[in-house]
């Protein structure tokens, strides 16, 4: 519910303070997006509409509160998936906002642009592994679903 409730904390001031600022000198668009015909700004703010999810996480995870088990297994089955696209799309919104920022600096846009990449598709994975069901009959899922956290755990043993 933390997490959820940060999520929309974050996306909603976002909402508010775009990147770039908002056009305050000329007439007829003051207060539009400086940097509304960018072509990062749509993933951006298709993104940040990921408020509602954290909003609708925060909602159902407090129905698992309500003393009923049934309940609270229902609430945690849903709220799953939905913050998983959350946290997602949040990473997409970051991604986004920071290219708009920093696209006239090339190299450092492309790089930035590599990393997050590659931290999402992170992040999906490690996601995509807790959905595989480890205590399956099927030795081939117990293989997938094992072997990829042996991984991880090898990788940061050391840390």
């Amino acid at each position: 519910m933390l997490v959820s409730t940060l999520i929309t904390t974050v996306t909603f001031a976002t909402g508010f303070t775009l990147p770039g600022g908002n056009n305050s000198s000329t007439p007829g668009q003051q207060g539009m997006a400086v940097m509304l015909n960018h072509v990062w700004f749509k993933p951006f703010i298709f993104c940040i509409a990921s408020m509602y999810g954290g909003i609708s996480v925060t909602i159902i995870l407090i129905w698992a509160q309500l003393q009923d088990i049934t309940l609270a297994l229902l609430a945690l089955n849903v709220a799953t998936p939905l913050l998983g696209v959350t946290l997602a799309t949040l990473s997409v919104a970051f991604l986004a906002g920071v290219h708009l920022v920093i696209s006239d600096l090339s190299w450092l846009a492309t790089t930035v642009l590599i990393l997050c990449v590659i931290f999402i598709f992170l992040l999906l994975l490690v996601y995509i592994l807790l959905w595989l069901p480890s205590h399956s009959s099927n030795i081939i899922m117990r293989y997938i679903s094992f072997y990829p956290f042996q991984f991880l755990t090898w990788l940061f043993e050391g840390r």
